[in-house]
């Protein structure tokens, strides 16, 4: 296996990096979990892997050009997210009880005393926190998807 993806954040601007990383992330209910004895709030993220996208020369990470290809290939991997010095957390739109339901991050913001998760369909966790400390790691190797998440007014296949 190569190097392990890892990112860290300690500050609001290190948390846009993440945020960037993580956007269109899935996440399964049942994978949401609250160690309050540990002040720790950790998901596992199937993540879609925006770092390996082509730039605008349509050169990949790797160089290999994938303008001509007559199918794109994305990458997708499953990434361990934690959350350390959280207090309490705070959920709207969510149902603990539906452990098999997608939710969809949409993006991570630092707020005052806390940090707010946003999924798509006005789903949120709020987590009340003494600061930013986050981290995340693939927790294994990505694999192939043909699907590319695409937003309005941004291009995308």
């Amino acid at each position: 296996m190569a190097e392990k993806f890892t990112l860290v954040a300690k500050d609001a601007e290190d948390l846009q990096v993440i945020a960037a990383c993580l956007q269109d992330g899935l996440v399964r209910i049942g994978d949401l979990q609250f160690f309050a004895d540990e002040t720790r709030f950790a998901i596992l993220v199937n993540r879609f892997k925006w770092e390996d996208e082509a730039d605008e020369s349509g050169a990949d990470s790797a160089g290999k050009d994938r303008r001509f290809a007559s199918t794109k290939m994305h990458q997708r991997v499953h990434s361990g997210v934690a959350f350390d010095r959280v207090r309490s957390i705070r959920m709207r739109g969510i149902d603990r009880q539906d452990r098999n339901r997608i939710l969809n991050l949409l993006t991570i913001a630092a707020e005052k005393d806390g940090i707010v998760l946003i999924f798509s369909g006005a789903a949120t966790i709020r987590l009340d926190t003494d600061g930013i400390a986050c981290r995340v790691v693939d927790m294994d190797e990505p694999w192939p998807t043909v699907w590319r998440p695409k937003h309005e007014g941004a291009g995308g296949v």
